[in-house]
């Protein structure tokens, strides 16, 4: 069960995040664990996240609404690409 949502959620968020802010890999399946862990918390309760405890996108996301997903990760993306930077 664990792995059938972790791969339908990466579906969902393919094109319509992961893709347009050109996540990296590591990016994109900590996205998809910390949606998977929130969102089915009643079905998978011992959901494990990925690459340890915590992760810079990790408060960008866990704050934001799934419907502003997008300008969350928006948000992650321009923080990170500033940092590259600057």
């Amino acid at each position: 069960m664990h792995t059938i949502i972790h791969e339908i959620v990466h579906i969902v968020i393919e094109h319509g995040i992961a893709q347009p802010f050109q996540l990296q890999h590591w990016e994109r399946e900590r996205v998809v664990d910390l949606i998977v862990q929130r969102e089915f918390a009643d079905l998978l309760p011992d959901y494990r996240l990925q690459g340890g405890e915590t992760a810079p996108i990790d408060s960008y996301v866990l704050g934001a609404d799934l419907s502003d997903l997008s300008k969350a990760v928006a948000n992650y993306v321009q923080m990170r690409d500033g940092k590259r930077s600057g």
